[in-house]
């Protein structure tokens, strides 16, 4: 019994959470943060920081400086707040 104690630690250390991919997708969860600051990766891997505008479920809507950019949910590889 002992010898399984060691690899099953391993793993809980290597991978402390998993969140899938469809909840990380879904755009809606920046609602909540009208005003605060995201960071996009588009589908070419550039990254982008700006100011969530509007959210919805199909899209973002971002500013950066006097610009605004709609994102839609399929040009967009990962999508975080920032902290």
């Amino acid at each position: 019994m002992g010898f399984l104690m060691l690899p099953t630690m391993i793993l809980i250390i290597m991978f402390p959470g998993f969140t899938p991919a469809s909840a990380l997708a879904e755009f809606s969860r920046f609602a909540q943060a009208q005003g605060e600051e995201v960071a996009i990766v588009d589908m070419f891997g550039t990254e982008r920081i700006g100011r969530v505008i509007a959210a919805s479920h199909t899209n973002v809507t971002l500013e950066f400086g006097r610009a605004t950019r709609v994102f839609e949910h399929a040009d967009v590889l990962k999508a975080d707040r920032l902290r």
